[in-house]
């Protein structure tokens, strides 16, 4: 959908784009506020900033990927918050840089095919809309974004199933400037076997890899919570009461 009164950029304006996206490729602090309209006189994250822990993990991210020892490990990423934190944001503006930076193949699933649908994948489209020039460059074709050039260039909503895990596996996108990777939200509820699965695609060489899983996690024996004490995993719990954004009367309410 084109945002009104939003003239397609010109070759130059790309040309400068790209120019920027190579710059700050793993920057993803400094990229977000290229791609995204923090502090635009009225519009809606005018007076939105990037939180302190967003920051944080997206230095993390940047640190793994710029380093030649580390970057073909796919970086794997546990968060464990309740409502408030922005981490299903965090992780959709994550996702949409990388879709803008490199050649992604990337599918995200939930707890629920109705979650997915219904709460989740609102939230990303709120954000690709939010993006620069992202009608211009991407289709969205109900919970799916596809490069209009580029069919192999996209992200997928699946829905996972005990009975079929091979229907989540066999993501491959070998090559310079690709990426492939997975997104659990609700990932609590997501079965061992299916995270195993998801696990073992992450394989192809010379490729940006990751598997990023948020929860509102209260199950100690769920794999996410596994994952959350795995050293493989980078994790961070972050507990709502102590965020400055968060409302404490809502905290002291729940």
């Amino acid at each position: 959908m084109i945002k009104e009164n939003v003239k397609p950029p010109t070759n130059e304006e790309i040309a400068e784009m790209i120019k920027y996206i190579d710059k700050y490729r793993y920057d993803f602090y400094t990229l977000a506020h290229i791609l995204f309209p923090f502090g635009q006189p009225g519009h809606e994250l005018e007076n939105e900033r990037i939180y302190d822990w967003q920051r944080e993990e997206w230095d993390k991210m940047r640190d793994h990927w710029i380093n030649p020892l580390t970057r073909d490990i796919p970086y794997r990423l546990c968060i464990s918050t309740g409502n408030g934190s922005g981490k299903t944001a965090f992780i959709a503006m994550t996702l949409i840089m990388i879709l803008y930076t490199h050649e992604l193949h990337a599918r995200l699933t939930s707890n629920t095919e109705r979650q997915t649908q219904s709460v989740v994948w609102p939230e990303y489209n709120k954000w690709l809309g939010y993006a620069l020039w992202s009608e211009f460059l991407f289709d969205i074709l109900g919970t799916t974004v596809v490069h209009k050039k580029n069919k192999k260039w996209r992200i997928d909503t699946v829905t996972w199933s005990e009975d079929n895990v091979a229907g989540i596996s066999g993501l491959h996108n070998k090559g310079a400037h690709r990426a492939v990777g997975y997104v659990f939200e609700e990932a609590a509820g997501i079965a061992a076997k299916v995270w195993e699965y998801a696990s073992g695609a992450l394989t192809d060489v010379n490729t940006l890899k990751f598997f990023f899983a948020v929860a509102n996690s209260d199950d100690p024996n769920s794999q996410f919570e596994q994952n959350m004490n795995n050293p493989d995993w980078n994790s961070r719990r972050i507990d709502t009461r102590t965020l400055s954004h968060v409302s404490k009367n809502q905290i002291a309410a729940w």
